[in-house]
């Protein structure tokens, strides 16, 4: 009856004698020496004020079979100051898993240090390594689209908060993005005259992910860390007046800008399409349209579908399209002001098919993990290796999955096209039949049955391949009209 207690008695003892043996190593041996924190490399030139977390080396310490490293706020190392911790490295580098805050001191307020642990000893802390963390500057103007803002990337941004200075309804209007463009479909959608388009303010400031859902990335001591870096002064961007006329298919732009030439640079972010024109095939002018992306030169595999936009350049944005109005009686409010963040009415392409823009799509849940190898033969009764450890990115707050796969170009590439959008409100049903009643027939006789409210999709003016996840550019043919590829990659 007593052995249970008494053996959990001694388990419970030899659980609180491990930490203390440890504890109770003596210190012997030389110090690692050269710590110092670095970005990319551990061999590039030493420094002491960092915009993100660093990553930090020193030289290996001889019969050491492991290291313990600490970060704090303190040079004394006081519990209180510790930020992060940890005793199970095995080489002479760290990148610690926490978000550190803006931080400066005089020298320094933030430290490192590290000491070897071998089998009998531990040898003494190293002379602790003072650095601060700045902000880079905010992102700058790039030369642009008209109805498109660009920016320069800024390193080791998760993404970027844009704010429209003169929009407010009630509240200040401002968009999240995971690329370095955004398009200006507030002010182009159901608005076509110059005191709407042709002066844009905007101020955007860098965003980084702090991952405080994950005990292992939470600073130790309880630290505030903010997701944003400055606010950039107020840029004025400025457009030239809304032409007209056939679709014509121009740049993707992002950290580069593509013609679809064989010759384009390749997209490392996800691009910005851009066109000029308003008229679908029969010579109807539209007002709204949305951007496919396809896999195939025959455009049958939509794998993108953009919002509802109204200006001549499309970006995607994680968080949704524009609400657009679903009746009739919205339409003068909606011309009227800038449109809020919303969903769009129900829509369908023109044979009749529902479509779901790629911003509506179900949040995606971004890990470092990859597919793990399964090259075990099926006969064989050995176990298949298991796949990497996940890593959640973020807090899982990412909105809407609006990037585009990876492709090898040039052997493959996405291809694109701008489709004209029409309202249509029957209202009751109707019938009618004519020799190119449908915008976009050429030569044919239809009869249309429309009963329901909806926005239908016309087909393409022009389709062209992209340069975007490693897409391929060239100029190919769709079933309908020439397309240019999109290639991108990470």
């Amino acid at each position: 009856m007593l052995r249970a207690p008494l053996l959990a008695a001694v388990c419970l003892g030899l659980l609180l004698l491990a930490p203390a043996a440890e504890a109770a190593k003596p210190v012997r041996g030389a110090a690692p020496a050269s710590l110092h924190g670095f970005l990319l490399r551990a061999d590039e030139p030493a420094g002491n004020s960092f915009p993100r977390t660093p990553s930090f080396a020193w030289n290996p310490v001889p019969g050491a079979t492991r290291y313990q490293f600490q970060l704090a706020t303190s040079s004394s190392f006081r519990e209180s100051g510790l930020v992060y911790s940890t005793s199970g490295l095995t080489t002479p580098v760290v990148a610690p898993t926490v978000m550190l805050p803006w931080i400066t001191g005089n020298p320094h307020a933030l430290f490192a240090r590290v000491r070897g642990i071998t089998a009998s000893a531990t040898t003494a802390w190293s002379a602790p390594f003072g650095f601060d963390m700045e902000p880079g500057l905010a992102p700058k103007p790039l030369p642009s689209e008209p109805g498109l803002l660009r920016w320069s990337p800024t390193e080791g941004a998760d993404g970027y908060q844009v704010w429209f200075i003169d929009i407010n309804n009630p509240t200040p209007k401002m968009e999240t993005v995971f690329t370095n463009v955004l398009d200006e479909r507030e002010f182009y959608t159901f608005h076509r005259t110059a005191s709407w388009t042709n002066t844009v303010r905007w101020r955007i400031r860098a965003l980084r992910t702090d991952r405080t859902d994950d005990n292992l990335q939470t600073r130790q001591n309880g630290l505030p860390a903010v997701g944003y870096g400055p606010w950039s002064p107020v840029y004025s961007s400025t457009n030239p007046a809304y032409s007209g006329g056939p679709i014509t298919l121009g740049h993707t732009v992002s950290d580069v800008v593509s013609n679809g030439d064989p010759s384009s640079p390749v997209h490392r972010l996800m691009p910005a399409f851009t066109f000029s024109g308003d008229q679908a095939i029969n010579g109807t002018s539209a007002e709204l349209f949305r951007v496919y992306v396809f896999t195939d030169r025959q455009c049958l595999n939509r794998v993108f579908t953009s919002a509802v936009i109204g200006g001549p350049a499309y970006a995607p944005r994680p968080f949704g399209p524009l609400a657009l109005p679903a009746v009739p009686t919205a339409l003068p409010a909606a011309r009227s002001s800038y449109l809020s963040d919303g969903s769009e009415p129900a829509s369908y392409s023109f044979d009749g098919l529902k479509v779901q823009p790629s911003e509506l799509a179900t949040p995606a849940t971004p890990t470092t993990a990859v597919p793990a190898d399964s090259d075990v033969n099926p006969g064989s009764s050995t176990t298949p290796a298991a796949g990497p450890t996940q890593i959640q990115v973020g807090n899982g707050i990412v909105g809407a999955p609006v990037d585009l796969w990876d492709t090898d170009w040039p052997s493959s590439g996405y291809y694109w096209t701008v489709i004209p959008v029409a309202a249509v409100s029957p209202g009751a049903i109707s019938t009618s039949t004519s020799s190119a009643a449908a915008i976009g027939a050429s030569a044919r006789r239809n009869v249309q049955v429309r009963a329901r409210r909806r926005r239908a999709d016309h087909p393409h003016r022009r389709q062209s391949p992209v340069p975007g996840s490693r897409v391929a550019p060239g100029r190919l043919r769709c079933p309908i009209q020439p397309s240019r590829p999109l290639r991108q990659e990470q």
